[in-house]
Order: C-alpha cells, then structure tokens, then sequence
C-alpha cells in the first residue's frame, strides 16, 4: 500500500509538471507573438507624415520651416499666416495648408546695399597633410581683410546640423514552472537621418524688412489685406467659412476667433543644394527554453507526533537536537537534487536567434538651392467686434 501510494504520488507530480510546462510554453507562443510583433516593428515618430517630421525637425534650428523646400520663396514675400488653431495644434502643418502668398516686395536694392556693405573673408585653406602642422589661413594681399567688396558675386554660407528621426522598442517575455523556464526577448529599430548640406543664407536687416511691410499696407490697393477682416477673407481660401468660426464665450462672457491671423515678410532665407537621406531598419528576436521532465521532489516527512505527557527538559532537548539534524540532512539532500537538476538532468535545452537589418542611402543633388527654412517680421491687426468676416 505504501509503495503505491508513493508511485501514485510520482505520477500526479511528472503530471503536474507536464501541465505546468506546457502551460508555459503556450504563454512563450502566445505572448512572444505578440512581443514579437510590437517590438519588431517600430513606426516612426509615432506614425507622423513625412511633412510633419520635416518641419518639427526644421524648427529645432530655430528657423520657419518650409515645406516642401522650393525655389521660389524668396526674401521680400508677404504672406498671410494662420498662426493658431484653438481646436487643433497647426503649427506643424506645411504652408501651403496655413499660408497664403499675397505679394512679393522688390528688396533687391535692399539686398545689394546691404552686401555691399558686408565684408567678406577669404576662403579656407586645404587642411594640412599632418595633423600636428599649423592650419594657416590664406592672407589678403590687395587689401585689408575688412574691406567691403564692391559686388558680392555669391551668397553667405549657413550651417545646419543633421538630424535623425527615430524610434526604438524592446520587451522581455519570461514564463517559469516547476520543470519547464522559457523565455523570448525582441528588439526593433527604425530611424531616418538626414543631413542638408551646401546651406547657403540671404537677408535683409529687420528694419528694411518692416519698413516694407508698412509700405505695403499703406498702399490704397493693398491696405485691406493688412486688416483682420482682409486677411481672414484671403485664408478662406485655405479653410473656408471656419476662418470666421467663433469660440463659446468663456466665463466672463468674452467669445474669441477659432484661428488666429498674421501677416508677415519673409526677411531671410536659408537654402540647400544638396540633401542626404539614410534609411535604417532593423529587428532581432532571440528565443530560449529549457525543460527536464523530472518528478517532482518527496515532501519531507513530518515531524513526529509529541507526547500526550511532557517529557522533561533533558529530553525535549534531544529530542530538537536529533530533529535539527535531520532537518539539516533533508535540505543538503535537497539541494544537491536541484544541483543536478540544473546540470545534468535530461531534458532540451535551446536558444534561436532571428536578426535582420537594411540601409538605405538616397543622395539629391539639386540644380539649383531650394529654400528649406525662413524668418520673418510679423504684423497682427486686432478684431474689431462684429466684424470678424462678411456674413450674408
């Protein structure tokens, strides 16, 4: 009775741990799909428009982005900007979905005083062979350094640094069991960087820029547009009647226009020739297990049963001594067991790794600079109450 007893008591441990292994390896399908899937497979920025992406980086140099990058945009433009959206956020939108172009003031003779005024240094050198050489610098001879040329034949260099548009994820799957440890990690990369190269910049001083603008809206034909209400009637063509749409009056019974206005003259401009695109994408999956399909370890035999009468203390403390003996016994004898469960055990012990990974690199070249980036003088003409737009 007792050998069957002991045997009926293997038999229900081998099952529980079968069922404890499988239900871990159907966690380690299951949810290393699922890993799988979200870690490989990053999007990027979170699932931004390439328009979007484009300008918040811009906007990181401190410049007005412009997108798509053209060529002609050009200093002395005015246009009439949406500048704020009271249920959506617009600033990330290209112009052409937030800005209209209403004129171009001639600032060419602007410009021209303005470098003919402006010295220019001399190019660099090529840097020396050895790296502990002095890098000397050529020296003007004809004239001093801060002489003002008489024509510039070509425009001032900007520099913009590259930038990168990434996304990364990584998740860790373990499950564990009595005789069965598996476990799943995956990783994934995504990231676009670009690097504008060949900026060259343009511009005119913030007062030859302004003094414009004011020109412009003391002209009888354009004075208008200079107005709440003009601009309004020319951004209409972006957004239809909203531009004239009214917020609810807030708790001092004020109502305010959903889009704020702007007028604006683009003083400088920033250019490229050349623009770099590279395009990573990569992902990894590594999966271990193990299993030994051992039964489960005996439970220690209970202690025995004490004394209906006490026995004295000589006794009793013989008694505890021989107990922690065993007691002691019992649990090397335990651990050796686990010892040779974690390295000799029969059993399946495994580890698959999955990688991939591609780079794309697109070098563009222009003809011409297209302007990328611009800053502007601003003009903003107060609502007058009631009459937000022409309402029939």
């Amino acid at each position: 009775m007792g050998a069957t007893g002991g045997a009926t008591m293997e038999e229900a441990g081998g099952l529980r741990k079968r069922v404890l292994a499988f239900a871990a390896v159907l966690a380690l399908i299951v949810g290393g799909f699922v890993l799988a899937r979200w870690a490989s497979q990053p999007s990027l920025a979170p699932d931004k428009p390439v328009a979007q992406q484009w300008i918040e980086a811009v906007s990181q140099f401190g410049l007005e982005p412009v997108y798509p990058p053209q060529e002609d945009f050009v200093v002395g433009d005015i246009l009439a900007f949406i500048t704020a959206d009271r249920k959506r956020y617009v600033e990330a939108d290209p112009l052409p979905l937030r800005a209209v172009k209403l004129w171009n003031a001639d600032l060419s003779a602007e410009l021209k005083e303005t470098y003919s005024a402006t010295y220019r240094f001399p190019a660099t050198s090529e840097r020396p062979a050895n790296e502990k050489s002095i890098w000397k610098q050529p020296a003007r001879e004809s004239a001093s350094i801060f002489e003002t040329p008489f024509e510039r034949r070509d425009m001032p260099l900007a520099l913009l640094p590259g930038f990168t548009i990434a996304t990364k994820r990584a998740g860790d799957l373990d499950a564990s069991g009595l005789s069965a440890v598996v476990g799943l990690r995956a990783s994934g990369a995504k990231s676009v960087q670009v690097s504008v190269e060949g900026v060259e910049t343009y511009g005119v001083p913030a007062l030859y820029a302004e003094a414009a603008l004011l020109k412009f809206c003391g002209n009888e034909r354009f004075k208008n547009v200079c107005t709440d209400k003009g601009m309004r009637a020319q951004l209409s063509m972006i957004v239809g009647s909203d531009i004239c749409e009214m917020m609810p009056a807030g708790p001092k019974g004020k109502t305010t226009p959903r889009f704020s206005v702007e007028l604006g003259l683009v003083a400088r401009v920033y250019l490229a020739r050349s623009v770099q695109t590279f395009l990573e994408d990569g992902s990894s999956v590594t999966l271990s297990g193990s299993s030994t399909g051992q039964a489960a370890l005996p439970s220690p035999p209970s202690p025995p049963a004490q004394l209906a009468t006490p026995p004295d203390a000589a006794a009793e403390s013989a008694r505890k001594s021989e107990q922690t003996i065993i007691d002691e016994k019992l649990s090397a004898q335990r651990a050796s067991i686990t010892q040779r469960e974690a390295t000799t055990a029969p059993g399946v012990q495994s580890v698959v790794q999955r990688g991939d990974s591609s780079r794309i690199a697109i070098n563009q070249v222009l003809q011409r600079p297209v302007a990328i980036g611009f800053r502007s003088v601003r003009y903003i003409a107060r609502p007058v109450e009631g009459q937000l737009c022409d309402r029939k």
